[in-house]
């Protein structure tokens, strides 16, 4: 089982990592944005969703 904050210390070390990927690359198409509060609340809302759907649970 997981909390909500473990999630969303996830998607923001995944974020930071393609951050770190995207800048690697050197290229110069520049559309990669990163991760605001209100997409945060949305990943994390649909995460639970997914969970609801799966396991008939809330990790929260």
């Amino acid at each position: 089982m997981f909390s909500a904050i473990e999630i969303a210390t996830w998607f923001l070390l995944k974020n930071n990592a393609e951050i770190r990927e995207h800048e690697a690359t050197n290229d110069d198409y520049e559309v990669y944005e990163g991760i605001t509060h209100l997409k945060l609340q949305k990943l994390l809302y649909y995460a639970q969703e997914i969970n609801l759907a799966m396991y008939r649970k809330t990790f929260i």
